[in-house]
């Protein structure tokens, strides 16, 4: 990017300090897609950027001629941030892993409202919840509406292979098979029941939801499906999930 300043609107996805002062920061934009710049001496003066540039903070970025492969950060006019002063631990790793996905989703110069609004969306809910009530199930969540958001997830209101409405809960063979009814696969049972189907449409809404967890069954099947979709869209594990897999496993454990 060069010539005249422009503005880009956006979150904060990643900061990354280099050298003493300097820093590379990571936005999601609607209208832009990924965008990253150099702002410099960004740690050792605020001044030019509305305070400190910190992630998940929403703003106006101006961008200035380029310095080698990245445009300069002119300056950064903040507005209201989506996660407030109370995010505890939980919600900061899941809120992280929404971030990472997105951007593992994105690409420069390409408008994505789509990927900008889930991670706003989720990223809200999450600060809102004061607190997760179940982190695997949470993590379910946003893994799943990320899914949904990048169409690469299938239905999980109705049967993916004849199209009906659950009417006793549901099976899921494998990750691409998607949700199907007992009907369809010739089944008496199913592994994932009503109950749970409702939770899991509860928490593509809204990740931080509490008022139940699945029972163990449906959980682990849910787990085992949407992080099958998972490794076939990212090739990879974000950051943060390994630091997710050991706060539900000491979760696991103190129950």
């Amino acid at each position: 990017m060069s010539g005249a300043e422009q503005r880009v609107e956006g979150v904060l996805v990643r900061v990354q300090p280099v050298g003493e002062a300097d820093l590379i920061v990571t936005l999601l934009s609607a209208d832009a897609g990924r965008v990253e710049a150099y702002a410099r001496n960004a740690r050792a003066s605020t001044r030019r950027f509305g305070g400190r540039l910190e992630v998940f903070g929403q703003g106006s970025a101006r961008l200035g001629r380029a310095r080698g492969s990245l445009p300069i950060l002119a300056g950064f006019d903040p507005g209201p941030a989506l996660v407030g002063g109370d995010l505890d631990y939980t919600g900061l790793l899941l809120c992280s892993h929404a971030a990472e996905l997105a951007l593992a989703s994105s690409q420069p110069d390409h408008a994505d409202p789509v990927l900008h609004a889930w991670l706003c969306r989720v990223v809200r809910a999450l600060a809102a919840t004061r607190g997760v009530a179940d982190p695997a199930a949470a993590r379910i969540g946003v893994e799943l509406s990320w899914l949904q958001a990048i169409g690469a997830a299938p239905p999980i209101d109705l049967c993916s292979s004849c199209g009906t409405p659950w009417q006793a809960g549901a099976l899921w063979p494998r990750p691409h098979d998607g949700l199907r009814c007992l009907r369809c696969e010739g089944r008496e049972a199913a592994d994932i029941s009503l109950s749970d189907l409702d939770l899991l449409a509860a928490l593509v809404r809204d990740p931080g939801v509490a008022g139940g967890q699945p029972t163990p069954r449906g959980a682990r099947l849910l787990r085992q499906r949407v992080a099958g979709l998972l490794d076939e869209q990212l090739g990879r594990r974000t950051r943060s999930a390994s630091a997710l897999d050991g706060l539900v496993a000491a979760v696991v454990t103190d129950d």
